[in-house]
């Protein structure tokens, strides 16, 4: 079954909104490049024109955070040995690696452990 592409948007507070995407990402690729293009429609009597907040202006005041949801993978999964994508396996993969010292490899292992922490959060809520 394929995953369907989803937005929502909502009032986060007087001055924010919150734009919540989900996606799919697929598997078989190593690293993906997403482009989004945003449009903003503002109602006259705010007087949000470029004369008076400046393009500039309105562009490096707006705040982008990036939050990745937890896998769907249940937690037997994970000890599977033959499931290429449990954190488990990747992390001891990146154990064998003799460049430990390097930060792309640190920095790929802090992924590794955040994932296999978020998986085991979220499985056990779910329980």
């Amino acid at each position: 079954m394929a995953k369907l592409f989803r937005c929502s948007i909502r009032k986060h507070s007087k001055k924010h909104l919150e734009i919540k995407m989900e996606y799919p990402l697929d598997e078989t690729l190593r690293n993906s490049i997403y482009n989004l293009d945003f449009y903003f429609f503002f109602p006259s009597q705010l007087h949000m024109n470029e004369k008076k907040i400046g393009v500039d202006n309105f562009l490096n005041t707006i705040q982008v955070n990036t939050r990745f949801s937890s896998p769907l993978i249940p937690l037997g999964k994970v000890i599977d040995t033959d499931f290429h994508l449990s954190p488990l396996i990747r992390i001891e993969n990146l154990l064998k690696q003799s460049n430990l010292e390097t930060k792309k490899i640190q920095s790929n292992l802090l992924y590794e452990l955040q994932t296999l922490s978020n998986l085991y959060r979220a499985e056990t809520r779910n329980f």
